[in-house]
């Protein structure tokens, strides 16, 4: 199969895209600090059956580099996958999302919940719900303490620091060495990373989105009316995941009262690098159901 590069021009920036296959279309978000490329296996494997599409987040690779940290809105992360599916002339689809890419997807079902026919997202919880477990606890503030640093404006510098030798140990060492990732691979991230202002888009997700710890409001991030999400959704969560803390798992159904959540045994942070046949056979079970 094939895999198409393309660009849409939306309203305020331009997305860069990746595509293959036909039919019903899958829409798959990366995290950080990934980008397209990190769903090359989902492109060559469900285009077999799917029309799936992997854009580049904004910010990131080859897609629009806005200077304005408040450019970077959960808000406007939504509302990019819609103009995008909008240029794509796609009504309804299936939205996948991974870490940050979660985060968007979370968002987009929650105020676009037409457009969404099942949500899957992996490793990740509503914003509003992290927002409210920093505020609450402990636990999940110390796991999370890795975020100032990539808030910092020093952060760039360190990270591109070697050629980006700490980003690749701390993200996907262990996956190379495990032969998930070869060399070709590497190269692959590493010209993202030091894509001209690609590392300042990934890290103004954060600056945009993740409050200081100790100005959080709890009671505002608490379910409501506002932040729910009734779209059907599976959340996947690897059982050696270390971002986020388990307990997050028993309040995420009170922003998502239809989310079934499925423990991924053996599987960290990177289930779809992993075990990506497990991951493709719980993605059709669910949206089969």
């Amino acid at each position: 199969m094939i895999i198409k590069s393309d660009f849409a021009r939306l309203k305020d920036i331009t997305l860069h895209f990746a595509q293959a296959g036909q039919g019903y279309p899958i829409i798959f978000l990366h995290g950080f600090p990934a980008f397209w490329y990190v769903w090359r296996t989902q492109l060559e494997q469900l285009s077999q059956t799917m029309w799936v599409i992997a854009p580049d987040g904004r910010g990131v690779n080859q897609s629009s580099k806005p200077s304005k940290i408040s450019d970077y809105h959960i808000n406007k992360l939504a509302q990019d996958v819609i103009q995008l599916a909008d240029y794509l002339e796609v009504e309804r689809f299936v939205l996948v999302g991974h870490d940050w890419g979660g985060a968007q997807a979370w968002q987009v079902a929650q105020q676009y919940p037409d457009r969404v026919s099942h949500l899957i997202v992996a490793n990740a919880p509503p914003l509003s719900a992290l927002h409210f477990a920093l505020a609450t606890m402990p636990e999940q503030k110390d796991a999370s303490a890795y975020m100032y640093r990539l808030k910092a404006h020093t952060a760039e510098s360190t990270l591109l620091a070697n050629r980006c030798e700490r980003l690749w140990q701390v993200s996907f060492e262990r996956l190379m060495a495990a032969g998930i990732f070869s060399d070709h691979d590497k190269a692959k991230y590493l010209n993202c990373w030091e894509t001209p202002g690609s590392l300042t888009g990934f890290l103004n997700w954060y600056r945009a989105n993740i409050s200081e710890f100790d100005q959080i409001d709890a009671e505002r991030h608490k379910p409501n009316a506002e932040n729910q999400v009734h779209t059907k959704t599976l959340l996947l969560w690897g059982e050696h995941e270390r971002a986020f803390i388990r307990p997050l798992l028993k309040i995420i159904p009170k922003y998502a009262p239809n989310v079934q959540i499925v423990d991924v045994p053996n599987a960290s942070h990177w289930i779809h690098l992993e075990n990506p046949s497990l991951f493709h056979y719980l993605i059709f079970k669910f949206i089969s159901q």
